[in-house]
This record gives structure tokens, sequence and C-alpha cells, in this order.
């Protein structure tokens, strides 16, 4: 661990008064997550820059496209976790704050959370509920659904509208069926590739078989560009970050 180290210094700073105990002990829960995300240098210069370079609420309104990788093998497992509840927190709270803008003019926006497992908790099922009067869509991929708590299997089954459903395995075909009524969980397990089950939520009133073409992905030369210009207007020197995140670390534990 770094000399440097934020949560080192905290928990320094703890320890010097021994009548403190009890809040050193009520702080070790934050520090270890202070610690996962302070761990890794991407994330801690991400979270150390004095501005933030990214609007959430202008994403939503704009229309922007925002895309984050915190993929586990880069930056670990907690890491990961609570890098993403924080951007999923974030982008839900410029959500809601939308409540004063009128009806019509809260921009439809798509929030896709892929293994959103990793990024849930039952402290969203509200969000689950509420965001769609605020204009905000969630788009939830992962494998099973006892990869989510009880909780947030009913908020997500209990709040969808129109439901799609492709092949599922026999305990979620089993439920599913029960969702959409009048069908076989046999008939989700025998699904075939690109066929999905669908339940509107008006209209027919009865589940029905669509067949979606396979996605054919195109490749583009602008990667670079896009990358060049993002940097340009969002990021700030690594070396600058690095030397402000030195000077605050200095200065808590003088």
């Amino acid at each position: 661990m770094a000399d440097d180290h934020p949560a080192l210094q905290f928990d320094q700073i703890l320890g010097r008064d021994a009548h403190r105990r009890e809040l050193a002990e009520a702080g070790v829960d934050a520090v270890d997550r202070v610690t996962a995300l302070d761990g890794v240098d991407a994330l801690r210069e991400s979270l150390g820059q004095v501005r933030l370079c990214v609007n959430f609420a202008d994403l939503l309104q704009s229309g922007r496209i925002f895309i984050v990788s915190i993929a586990k093998g880069k930056i670990g497992d907690n890491a990961s976790r609570l890098f993403g509840a924080l951007i999923t927190s974030s982008l839900s709270a410029a959500a809601m704050e939308r409540s004063s803008l009128p009806a019509s003019e809260r921009r439809n926006f798509t929030l896709i959370l892929d293994e959103a497992q990793n990024f849930l908790s039952d402290a969203v099922t509200s969000i689950l509920s509420e965001s769609r009067k605020f204009g905000l869509g969630l788009v939830l991929a992962h494998q099973y659904l006892d990869q989510l708590t009880p909780s947030l299997q009913a908020a997500t089954l209990g709040n969808a509208g129109s439901t799609f459903a492709f092949r599922l395995s026999g305990e979620d075909a089993e439920r599913a069926a029960i969702h959409f009524g009048n069908t076989s969980a046999s008939t989700f397990i025998e699904l075939p590739p690109f066929t999905t089950l669908v339940r509107p939520v008006a209209g027919t009133g009865f589940p029905f078989r669509l067949s979606l073409d396979p996605i054919h992905p195109t490749h583009s030369n602008q990667e670079k560009a896009i990358r060049a210009a993002s940097r340009r207007r969002h990021y700030s020197r690594r070396t600058e970050i690095k030397n402000r995140l030195q000077r605050w670390s200095s200065g808590m534990v003088e």
C-alpha cells in the first residue's frame, strides 16, 4: 500500500486517539470500500479529479452516448461492483432530478447494464418502480433470475411493461410461465435461437412469438478518433491529478 494512500491515512488519524475506537470500528466498512476503489490507479485518478468532467444531467437531456468499461479482470471484483453502483446511482439521481421539468421535456434515456447483478442492490428497487416516469429506461442483462435478490426479482418482474423472453433454463422457465400466463415452461425451454415470446403491456393481451434477425457487427475506423476527442473534452492529465492527490494527502496527515 502506498504511503500516501488515503485509506491508510484515514486509519492513522483514527488510531491517534484511543477514545475513538467506536468511531474506528464504525468506519471499517467505509475504509474497506475506499480501499477497493483507491487501490486501483485508474479509478483513483478518475475519482480524484477536482472537477467532475461528466455532466450526468446533460447526458440524459442531450441524448449523448456514455460507455463505461469496468471489467473485473482489469480493476478487480470489489472495485468493479462499487464503481458500477456509483455510476448507476449517479445516472438514476440525475433522472429523478428531472421531476421539475414537464414530462414532455424529459428526453428518454436508456441505461444498459451488462452483468447487472454486480451493480444492483435492494436500494435500487425504487429506481425500478419510478424510473419510467422520469424518462429513464433500464436494460438489465444477466444470466438467470436467482442472481438477483428476491426483492429485486419482484421489482423487475412487477414493473416491466412489455416482456420479451428468449430461451430460458428450467427454473426461470417455470417463473416465466406464471408471469406470462397460459404458457407452459417447456415453451420457453424449447425456443430456438433469435426467437422470443412477447407479452405486450397493451394490445393483443396474450403472448406471441417473434423471430429476430441475427446481429452482424460492423467495424469502424473511427475508434481512435473518437477516443482522442473524448480525452480532449473530458479528461485531465494524469500527472496533474497525481500531484493534486499527493498535495491533498500530505495536508491530510499534517
